[in-house]
Order: structure tokens, then C-alpha cells, then sequence
């Protein structure tokens, strides 16, 4: 599933940024022990919103390297 996709992503490339979608309560839960902001957007969702969080996820992830 998703979560455990997630959680492998994590493990093995920890510098992956990983965008969770879902929509069940339960969901969130799991996702809290995979990221702590849990599921980031819920279905249905616009494409463009998942877009937009990927690019914003990109632009910080790229802040962070530049500060390091």
C-alpha cells in the first residue's frame, strides 16, 4: 500500500520528499508515524494542488541545501 511505499521511501532514500494522499480517518494515524504534517492532501483533490505541495516540498528542500 501507499504507507508502506512511504515508509520504504523514508528508509531508503531519507532525502526523498514523499507526498501522502487519502482519505480515510484511519489514514491519518499511520501517515503521523510516517511524516509529522500526516496526509497532506485528501481525494478527490485538484492535480494542480498536488502539484503545487510537490513544487513547494522541491523550493524547500532547496532553501535547506543552500543554508547548509
Amino acid at each position: 500500500g501507499g504507507f508502506e511505499l512511504a515508509a520504504w521511501c523514508r528508509r531508503t532514500y531519507p532525502d526523498l520528499e514523499v507526498v501522502l494522499a487519502g482519505s480515510v480517518v484511519k489514514a491519518v494515524a499511520k501517515a503521523g508515524d510516517i511524516c509529522e504534517e500526516g496526509p497532506a492532501l485528501t481525494k478527490p483533490y485538484e492535480h494542480q494542488l498536488v502539484l503545487d505541495r510537490i513544487r513547494r516540498a522541491l523550493a524547500e528542500r532547496n532553501q535547506r541545501k543552500d543554508r547548509s
